[in-house]
């Protein structure tokens, strides 16, 4: 009996110390873990403060490896851990800090968020996220057996979302070619091909048709952002989450105040907070989500001006008073533009304009699909060159293409 008394009251201290840990780290104290890299917390003054030395470290990193040099090599020159300096740029430099409290013996699972200095701007960290996607994705190089391909990594299937690789027929031929083994999401047209040069060209030239025209900018823009009735029923949804949320933080506390008069047993409030915590991070999960949603919407305002900005940048169509003669001068005056270009400058423009994600998750690029007579369309999935405002664009257009046997 003593034994059993003993764990008896073992446990309930080790439960008393976790809820005050839990507690305490709710009024933004360190109660767990490492503190977060460059910041310091002054337990005197209950605050927190940036260490100006490894700030400066990062925000240097990170100026270098938006500018294009390698994490490995910076990781090396610091002295720091490549994944663990990697993390701190991606996770770790905003203003948030996640404290995660586990004891499966005791069933509490609970995280508390606290405010902290950051590091990096906002802007900057969503910039080294996309840098890092890109890096795992599409900008490994767009060369395939020492062949040039404009397109490499950037163009896919749009049955079946998987990625085109480039391929020489004969040594001759560029194509790109669906892929044909067996993957785990089937695709109605599993062997399907485009001319890379047809393809090519008539991107970039679509690409400067849009850039160069202030209508087909807000044309393509409006294409490509969500359906307004969806956006309303979005963010009304998010005021439900968060309104849910906020009852969630209010039920935990109400808990633990029951929990430290002795007016609920154990067993009891362990089965309430793990509702709780279930609860608190499927809504947790589906604010991120609702967040990132609304927050791709522009303001016509954004759109206009961004056009303007384009059209006045890449200056590929003339205005003459006769329609023929206008567009005339504007496929003239984009083809040169096109062919002075190098295909190093063609290939940073196409990086520039498909990294990143389109609102609904996809991957931008040029997407391709079939028709059942062996026409393929192509779909261009974007964002507008602007250093400030990226807003997705769509521009859909079908080509005609023979399907030859040989080839299969």
């Amino acid at each position: 009996m003593s034994a059993v008394i003993g764990e008896y009251h073992a446990l309930r201290q080790a439960k008393s110390s976790l809820l005050n840990r839990i507690n305490r780290a709710r009024r933004g104290e360190p109660t767990c873990g490492k503190l977060p890299f460059g910041r310091i917390y002054d337990a005197q003054a209950k605050s927190w403060k940036l260490d100006d030395n490894k700030a400066a470290t990062i925000r240097e990193v990170a100026r270098r490896y938006l500018a294009g040099e390698a994490l490995p090599t910076l990781a090396r020159e610091f002295g720091m851990n490549h994944s663990n300096l990697h993390k701190i740029l991606t996770k770790r430099a905003g203003t948030e800090w996640v404290q995660t409290f586990s004891s499966q013996r005791l069933n509490i699972h609970e995280e508390v968020t606290i405010q902290i200095p950051e590091l990096l701007s906002a802007e900057t960290i969503k910039a080294i996220r996309e840098r890092a996607e890109a890096n795992r994705t599409w900008a490994h190089g767009a060369r395939t057996n020492g062949t040039p391909y404009l397109l490499g990594r950037v163009i896919c299937c749009a049955h079946c979302g998987y990625g085109m690789f480039g391929q020489l027929n004969h040594g001759v031929t560029r194509y790109y070619r669906h892929v044909h083994a067996e993957r785990d999401r089937e695709c109605p047209r599993p062997k399907s091909w485009v001319r890379a040069d047809e393809l090519e060209k008539m991107v970039m030239e679509d690409l400067f048709e849009c850039f160069g025209n202030p209508a087909a900018v807000r044309s393509a823009v409006e294409e490509a952002i969500p359906n307004l009735e969806r956006i309303k029923q979005t963010e009304k949804r998010l005021e439900e989450v968060e309104g849910s949320l906020s009852k969630v933080k209010t039920g935990r506390a109400k808990v633990l105040g029951l929990v430290s008069r002795l007016l609920v047993t154990d067993q009891q409030a362990e089965d309430q907070l793990a509702a709780l915590a279930a609860d608190e991070a499927r809504l947790g999960a589906e604010r991120l989500q609702l967040i990132e949603y609304v927050s791709n919407r522009p303001t016509p305002h954004a759109i206009e001006e961004v056009a303007q900005k384009l059209s006045s940048r890449f200056r590929c169509a003339t205005y003459p008073t006769k329609a023929a003669i206008r567009m005339v001068s504007k496929i003239r005056l984009a083809n040169s533009q096109i062919e002075e270009m190098s295909w190093r400058d063609k290939r940073a423009l196409l990086e520039a304009v498909f990294s990143g994600k389109t609102p609904e998750g996809r991957r931008m690029g040029v997407h391709i699909s079939w028709d059942e007579s062996g026409n393929w369309r192509y779909k261009i999935e974007g964002r507008l060159l602007d250093p400030v405002t990226q807003l997705p664009t769509s521009r859909a257009h079908l080509a005609s293409a023979a399907v030859k046997s040989a080839l299969c």
